[in-house]
């Protein structure tokens, strides 16, 4: 056959106008050959399965309008995100980039500000359910800074797994036997062991989530608190909460050079917490290591070794007390 321009332009119209009969011919063709197929393989005994062998259908060729309308909608939703950050960009106004960074942080703020699986509160403002274990006539009284996201959950001072607390006051002789978190308030009739923190009232993740003013605030009413119940001791689980009170004490950070290094245990009498002149001469203070588990300046042996000395000034007064209390306890049998 002579094509001819005519003939050409024919069939080119003709393919135009018939895209989806030249397909579906092309499908209907092969739909056949494969019903062939699985015949002759019926007749030699094969079980086919059906899902496997399912004929291709159109939409596995073409995509479905909903398909299209979709992503139609994605890429316009792209250019106009792109069309907003272009227009920051080429706007380069100071203004106008704070505002965009602005409005993401703040995203990312409220992102953050949500119900957390774990707490019975915000993330921002986590459940705080730890009560302090005071009372008067106390031997010692352990403060640390503020209780963690797992202590203020389950109200137990030093929950965490990775705190080395409860393992410490074992090691270093200050309890005679190993104790747990939900020992807590027990140890107050059992050896005359309070607990306490500088900022009592709020739990967060780190020290370093709490404010000068939640500082201030808290130093303030742990003063208070130390010269109502006037323990005979008080310790600070961490060298770092000394620097802190200083700054409460002296209205002024603590400097190294002028007032000298932290030192561990006993402190001068001048920084007794709860002094108050002519009032009351404060709670005899002691200094001794962090037992957070994020913290790796001190290997278990050196915070042992640390914590010894105040474990030594313990055992004595706490074998006392064991004694009055278990003395108390066959008179009232008695009676």
């Amino acid at each position: 056959m002579l094509v001819t321009d005519s003939n050409h332009s024919e069939l080119r119209d003709r393919s135009k106008a018939e895209p989806s009969a030249v397909i579906k011919n092309n499908l209907n063709a092969q739909d056949q050959q494969t019903s062939d197929f699985k015949q002759k393989l019926q007749q030699f005994g094969f079980r086919l399965e059906t899902s496997a062998m399912a004929p291709r259908t159109r939409q596995s060729v073409a995509a479905s309008p909903s398909q299209k309308l979709t992503s139609k909608v994605v890429k316009n939703a792209s250019a106009s995100n792109s069309d907003v950050t272009s227009k920051v960009r080429i706007d380069g106004s100071e203004s106008a980039t704070k505002a965009a960074l602005s409005n993401s942080r703040k995203r990312k703020r409220a992102m953050k500000n949500v119900e957390s699986p774990t707490v019975k509160g915000s993330a921002m403002n986590p459940v705080n359910n730890l009560k302090d274990s005071l009372e008067e006539g106390l031997i010692l009284v352990s403060i640390g800074v503020n209780p963690g996201i797992m202590t203020g959950l389950t109200g137990e001072a030093y929950s965490h797994p990775s705190n080395r607390y409860w393992p410490t006051l074992y090691a270093s002789g200050i309890t005679p036997v190993p104790h747990k978190p939900k020992d807590t308030h027990s140890l107050m009739d059992l050896y005359g062991l309070g607990h306490t923190n500088v900022v009592a009232h709020i739990a967060s993740r780190a020290a370093s989530d709490l404010t000068k003013e939640d500082w201030m605030v808290g130093a303030r009413d742990l003063d208070e608190k130390i010269r109502k119940f006037k323990p005979e001791a008080v310790c600070l689980v961490g060298e770092g909460i000394f620097t802190q009170w200083f700054r409460y004490k002296e209205g002024r950070p603590h400097n190294v050079k002028k007032d000298g290094p932290v030192k561990f245990g006993i402190q001068d009498e001048k920084y007794w917490i709860g002094r108050k002149e002519g009032e009351y001469k404060g709670s005899t203070t002691w200094v001794v290591t962090t037992t957070s588990g994020a913290s790796t300046k001190h290997s278990t042996q050196e915070r042992v070794a640390i914590w010894k000395p105040l474990g030594d000034w313990f055992a004595p007064k706490r074998d006392q007390w064991i004694k009055e209390r278990k003395g108390q306890e066959e008179t009232a049998d008695v009676i």
